[in-house]
């Protein structure tokens, strides 16, 4: 305190933290903080919720401002902030009443300095709240070392002569003191009453500005939400329009592909109409018939597609069963062959024996798989002989003679007509692959338009 000046209230700061006290302070220990000269790192990245008090003598709270402060990554506080706190508790209207004195509040909701609210919040005031009973508990444990006033309150001495006690007069002094006692009577209840309604309008301010903050947050959340909405709509409607453009890109491509082949058809057609009336041919006939047989073929062939679809899942199945049975004969024929002794030149033969009597117990064959074919089942015993002339042991199984059966299996391997076109240039016209015994060397091996030609060669010669 100053020379000459008796000191009447305290100030101080308290932290607060999840409706508990975290911190307190003087407010020229706070004072230091906003200077720099101390810092909080406790605090470092926060928005604290503080509370600034103004105490009397007996530890009684007067007045409270409820504001906000951030601290910087240090734990310095933000150069920025400056609140006239005390100002502001000054002006603060007595909106609530603890332990039976009114206590004067200022916050977001009530504050008489209209552009210091956002640097306010809003503590919860209502019915049954503890927070300022909190705060008068943190100050009445005294861990700031206040000193208290605890003197007692001196009696008013009226003047009079105790010894003057006529009956007139004691009278007149018991009147007084009835009306003294009324109007301090009627005093009080109308501070209490005062105390109610402003405590009663707080707690409306309060719930008021708590809707506003909801409503705030609520229209900022929808806003986000919209937002993403709209840019997720966005990215669809561009996705859709370029599917769209591909798409009409497409069916552009499509129309101009029928106009080249329908041009190309056209062409064809005028070209065979011109080749066989020179011959004296009906091509009017012809093509009538031509479209005919081709509507019965494309009908037998869709039957027959079915079939061979169905009869190549079948294959395929089949293989995968034939290729798995081979791995394991393989292994079991590499143990075999691993575990004989070595073979010596008077007794090749009789190992070899052993080895095929051996795979033959194990109940193993081998199996070629031909082109229109059936799987050719090859007994251990001819392994040797498969391996040595396999073209002519598979002709012999299959009944042809050994330059027929190679005539085949080169067709069957790759079956395009063989027939030559202008400039050496083949026909290269893809074939459907006949059975071995079917198969006529340079006739099957062609397309049936070069096929009529071979017939036309022979009769002519």
């Amino acid at each position: 305190m100053f020379f000459g000046f008796k000191q009447t209230y305290y100030e101080a700061v308290i932290f607060m933290g999840h409706k508990k006290v975290l911190k307190e302070m003087l407010y020229s220990e706070f004072e230091a903080v906003l200077d720099g000269v101390v810092g909080e790192p406790e605090f470092k990245n926060q928005t604290c919720h503080a509370v600034y008090l103004k105490i009397d003598m007996r530890l009684n709270i007067l007045g409270t401002v409820f504001f906000l402060i951030d601290f910087d990554s240090d734990g310095n506080p933000d150069r920025r902030w400056n609140l006239p706190l005390a100002q502001l508790v000054d002006t603060a209207p007595m909106s609530a009443s603890l332990n039976g004195k009114s206590v004067g509040i200022t916050c977001r909701s009530q504050c008489q300095i209209p552009w210091h609210q956002d640097f306010l919040w809003e503590p919860d005031l209502s019915k049954g709240s503890t927070t300022l009973k909190t705060l008068a508990a943190s100050i009445k444990s005294n861990r700031l070392g206040l000193l208290i006033d605890s003197g007692n309150r001196g009696r008013i001495a009226d003047g009079s002569d105790a010894n003057d006690q006529s009956p007139a007069r004691s009278a007149a002094r018991s009147d007084y003191e009835k009306i003294i006692d009324e109007t301090s009577r009627s005093e009080q209840e109308a501070q209490k009453l005062a105390a109610s309604i402003a405590e009663y309008e707080l707690i409306i301010a309060s719930l008021k500005t708590s809707h506003e903050q909801a409503s705030e947050r609520l229209r900022e959340q929808f806003a986000r939400e919209k937002e993403a909405m709209l840019v997720n709509y966005g990215e669809m409607k561009n996705t859709y329009q370029a599917v769209d453009e591909k798409n009409r890109h497409l069916q552009d491509e499509i129309k101009s592909m029928r106009k080249v082949l329908e041009q190309e058809r056209a062409d064809f057609e005028e070209k065979i109409s011109a080749s066989v009336n020179q011959q004296g041919v009906d091509y009017s006939a012809l093509r009538k018939q031509y479209r005919t047989e081709f509507q019965r073929k494309i009908i037998e062939q869709t039957g027959d597609l079915k079939n061979r679809l169905e009869m190549r899942e079948i294959e395929a199945q089949y293989r995968e069963d034939q290729i798995k049975s081979l791995k394991q004969q393989l292994s079991k024929v590499s143990a075999l062959s691993d575990n004989s002794p070595a073979r010596g030149t008077s007794s090749g033969r009789g190992d070899r024996e052993d080895s095929v009597f051996e795979l033959e117990s194990l109940g193993m064959n081998f199996v070629l798989t031909l082109p229109a074919v059936r799987p050719l089942s090859i007994p251990a015993v001819d392994l040797a002989v498969f391996r040595s002339q396999p073209v002519d042991y598979v002709a012999e199984r299959l009944g042809l003679e050994p330059a027929v059966y190679k005539s085949w299996l080169q067709y069957a391997r790759n079956p395009i007509c063989s027939a030559l076109i202008a400039q050496g240039r083949g026909c290269d016209c893809r074939l459907e692959v006949v059975r071995p015994k079917e198969f006529i060397p340079e006739f099957s091996n062609k397309c049936s338009e070069h096929q009529m030609s071979v017939v036309q060669n022979l009769r002519a010669s």
